[in-house]
């Protein structure tokens, strides 16, 4: 199994609260925006974590709907979503990979999603589907790009109960044993981080094996 938390880097406190808590093997997603945050993700790589820079792409119902500043939009020209994926890409250093944050509306159109993955694989970079959108071209756009692609499996705090993020985990559990491998999402919300920490502690005795994310794109 392998869990991604994102989010990372928007709430200072939270983000250290995440690094010193969750064990090493559970990969943190850090928003692009926020100063500072190459300090962070140094911080959370020499606790051993994997961290995933997340990209900002247009949502369904865009601009009512809004990721931020220099979200990929479906209607840039390719040197527009190239110029934006690049201050992206350069807000720090380390990342293992990229994962998209938001994004139904660009990830469903496959010209739009081309220029973003071919950078990628000429960057080397792997590409995490957080699984959110139900048209996501992730997959096939990435394979002519050569870029490795997963699709996560579960979002583990839909509902962020702690009963909810606990049955979410259960199923992602579940998955595991029956397929062999499962990838889970969340946020770096208080329940979630407490939730994850808990049921990794509690997995070990029951023979669930946790990998970072980059495991998965191995298998």
């Amino acid at each position: 199994m392998a869990i991604i938390l994102g989010g990372m880097g928007l709430n200072g406190a939270l983000t250290e609260r995440a690094i010193r808590e969750l064990p090493g093997e559970v990969s943190l997603g850090f928003a692009p925006y926020p100063d500072g945050l190459q300090r962070l993700v140094n911080r959370a790589r020499a606790d051993g974590h994997e961290v995933y820079l997340q990209l900002p792409m247009e949502p369904l119902g865009y601009p009512k709907v809004n990721p931020g500043p220099h979200t990929l939009l479906a209607s840039m020209s390719p040197q527009e979503t190239l110029d934006n994926l690049a201050w992206f890409m350069g807000r720090f250093a380390g990342y293992a990979g990229v994962t998209n944050y938001m994004g139904g509306q660009l990830m469903a159109d496959g010209q739009a999603l081309g220029p973003v993955m071919a950078e990628l694989g000429r960057r080397g970079l792997v590409f995490l589907d957080d699984g959110s959108p139900a048209r996501s071209q992730s997959e096939d756009v990435g394979r002519r790009a050569g870029v490795r692609v997963r699709r996560a499996h579960v979002l583990i705090d839909a509902d962020g109960s702690d009963a909810a993020i606990k049955e979410a985990l259960q199923r992602l559990e579940a998955l595991a044993r029956r397929e062999g491998l499962a990838v889970g999402v969340g946020s770096g919300l208080p329940s979630t981080i407490r939730a994850v920490a808990q049921w990794a502690e509690a997995a070990k005795s029951r023979g669930i094996a946790l990998m970072p994310v980059s495991a998965c794109f191995r298998q």
